[in-house]
């Protein structure tokens, strides 16, 4: 069975003390539930914050132990020790992460004389926490004491190898790393059991460095095979005269470009070589070209660019001879 009590503690002390009770020599069944604000609103106490209540006695003897918390409720179960002195204890909440240090307001803890006195216990002072600290940073440095040996160690066998490899014939220390050649793996269905000679067939995903070019009525496409069915490109047509607005749905023209599905790239609007307005092109499985770009009044000419997938490698296809 345990007795649970709220209260309400802000790290800024402005309002009336905060008072919680419990009963003299209880154990194991006290339990305080503290809200945390901050100017009177709620805070989140960030992961990897370590909490802790410091807490003295009536009779000056101090405990200092860990606390758990969840969002901004701390929850703080009395130890023995907080209880063995019957009168007015003061309390306070503690907040470590890295450097920062921070506390709330002091709280009170009313504890009731109990009707027997328990000589098992005595009071004293009471440094869980630290005593916890202690412990973690003896483990740590036992972990690390021991991670230090068994580098030691794997020094010590990769020496000694070596040692043994350079006393031993080149055939036998071959014969060694065969264990770790993985020579049942294949690349392109070459096997990795003896040298790989590799085929163009090997290297069709090879990008090319130059580019090439063909036409299609009013565009002109310049292309560059960077991957496998990945094609680089910049297209280009010219239109005489003023040029009313386009809208997507309106067929421009046709490309050699082959997609499965629409798509879509930049187009710039170039007059005299200057920019005169920017648009959207978009190439369909039609092989037409639509374009979505503002009036101009005068000869324009459009430039679109992008990256695009293609139904077949370009090593496997001419576009100049391609319906």
């Amino acid at each position: 069975m345990q007795n649970i009590q709220k209260i309400t503690i802000d790290f800024v002390a402005d309002g009336p003390t905060q008072r919680a009770s419990a009963k003299q020599w209880d154990k194991n069944s006290r339990i305080i539930r503290a809200e945390i604000l901050n100017n009177g609103f709620p805070v989140t106490i960030e992961s990897g914050t370590t909490v802790t209540y410091a807490l003295r006695k009536p009779d000056k003897t101090q405990v200092v132990n860990t606390a758990t918390y969840q969002d901004n409720i701390v929850t703080i179960n009395l130890s023995d020790q907080c209880l063995t002195i019957s009168g007015l204890a003061i309390c306070e909440i503690i907040f470590v992460k890295n450097s920062q240090v921070i506390s709330t307001a002091v709280f009170e803890i009313e504890i009731y004389q109990s009707a027997y006195d328990d000589d098992a216990m005595e009071s004293s002072d009471d440094y869980g926490a630290i005593a916890s600290m202690l412990e973690d940073v003896t483990q740590a440095m036992e972990n690390a004491q021991e991670a230090a040996t068994q580098a030691d160690e794997s020094a010590k066998k990769a020496r000694e190898a070596a040692d043994e490899a350079a006393e031993t014939d080149i055939g036998q220390v071959l014969d060694k790393f065969n264990d770790y050649v993985p020579t049942t793996r294949t690349i392109n269905s070459h096997s990795l059991s003896s040298d790989v000679a590799l085929t163009p067939e090997d290297l069709k995903n090879e990008p090319w460095t130059t580019y090439k070019t063909t036409s299609r009525y009013e565009w002109t496409l310049t292309y560059r095979k960077i991957g496998y069915k990945l094609m680089q490109f910049q297209l280009q047509g010219t239109f005489q005269g003023a040029q009313l607005e386009r809208n997507i749905n309106d067929a421009a023209g046709h490309t050699p470009i082959f997609v499965d599905e629409p798509f879509y790239f930049p187009v710039w609007m170039t007059v005299n070589g200057g920019v005169a307005g920017i648009g959207v092109g978009m190439i369909n499985q039609q092989h037409e070209i639509h374009l979505s770009t503002p009036a101009y009044g005068n000869t324009v000419q459009y430039v679109g660019f992008g990256v695009t997938s293609v139904i077949d490698d370009l090593d496997d296809v001419d576009l100049d001879e391609t319906e």
